[in-house]
């Protein structure tokens, strides 16, 4: 078998027939689709159900509830295709020939990893926008892996979530790579720890998956300690890497921890204990970011990390009006 297409499930009794009707209707179809219902507690576990009964290309597993991390662990451990494709249920694959063009690019070039576009659907408005295209991927696939990171990361288009890859499953197996249970935000250091060992990666110029942004029901629709966690979960582990570091990367790790910072303040006040001083323990990645040196680090230390924090995010609250 080709594809796994997983998809954790919990609470997303509304969506769940798009994201799998999505899917159904490929033109290409060695795959598998595993839904994995996270002790769901509305109509999702029945519709899982009644998918897997309808059509032999999908399975379901159900398990207590252990969050997104967890269920995608879940989901990988028992894949049978050789690559694996990431879906948030509340999500959407938009283009028929999807799997077919991320399959054509597989064969052609043996990749290990394939990172594709993306389009997000705005809930209230209904205004679908491209937020990931890679128009230039032809000069991007001639690039090294490691000038193709740097380049992505110059240009903003990192990919910043699991389901923007297809990832060779052997690839995952050989270097233990899984998601932190536990945590959100647990795909930046997923991300790394994948590109990190990858031998081969491609881009396809193709926005295929669709992204509900501002749905309430939505991860990543709040701030959380667990996704602060996350982002520092990606930073240690990255410092723990043995041979010399990319530069990119570290970089990269410096804007994530600026994210984590937004978040830190719009939490509570106990919240806050909870990572506080994690939070500072990493506060040196803060050098690496493009203006570290000479403003953000330094005005870190003069203001503190919660004077610092609060004025990041008025910051951004009023860039976002």
């Amino acid at each position: 078998m080709e594809l796994s297409i997983i998809i954790p499930v919990y609470n997303v009794a509304a969506f769940l027939p798009k994201c799998v009707d999505s899917l159904l209707v490929q033109t290409f179809s060695d795959y598998e689709i595993i839904l994995v219902d996270d002790g769901a507690t509305d109509d999702s576990p029945r519709l899982c159900d009644s998918y897997a009964r309808l059509h032999p290309n999908v399975r379901v597993i159900h398990k207590p509830n252990g969050g997104l991390a967890d269920a995608r662990n879940a989901g990988t451990a028992a894949a049978q295709g050789d690559y694996i494709i990431y879906v948030d249920s509340d999500d959407f694959i938009n283009d028929p020939a999807g799997l077919q063009k991320i399959h054509t690019l597989i064969r052609e070039s043996g990749s290990d990893v394939v990172i594709f576009g993306c389009k997000d659907l705005y809930v209230q408005s209904g205004i679908t926008t491209i937020s990931r295209a890679y128009p230039d991927s032809s000069e991007l696939n001639r690039l090294s892996k490691t000038a193709l990171v740097d380049r992505l990361i110059e240009t903003n288009r990192f990919p910043g979530a699991a389901w923007l890859l297809c990832v060779r499953r052997s690839l995952l197996s050989d270097h233990g790579i899984s998601f932190v249970k536990g945590n959100t935000a647990e795909d930046f250091d997923w991300l790394i720890r994948t590109l990190l060992h990858a031998g081969k990666v491609q881009m396809l110029d193709a926005p295929l998956y669709t992204y509900r942004k501002n749905n309430s029901n939505s991860i990543t629709s709040r701030p959380r300690v667990s996704g602060i966690k996350g982002i520092l979960t990606a930073i240690e582990n990255w410092n723990t890497v043995d041979e010399p570091k990319q530069r990119s990367i570290t970089q990269y790790l410096s804007q994530v921890y600026l994210q984590a910072l937004l978040n830190y303040a719009g939490l509570g006040k106990e919240e806050k204990r909870t990572v506080k001083r994690d939070l500072l323990a990493e506060k040196r990645i803060l050098k690496s970011h493009p203006y570290g040196q000479l403003m953000v680090y330094p005005a870190f230390n003069l203001l503190g990390i919660d004077l610092f924090s609060m004025i990041l995010r008025k910051c951004h609250d009023y860039l976002k009006r």
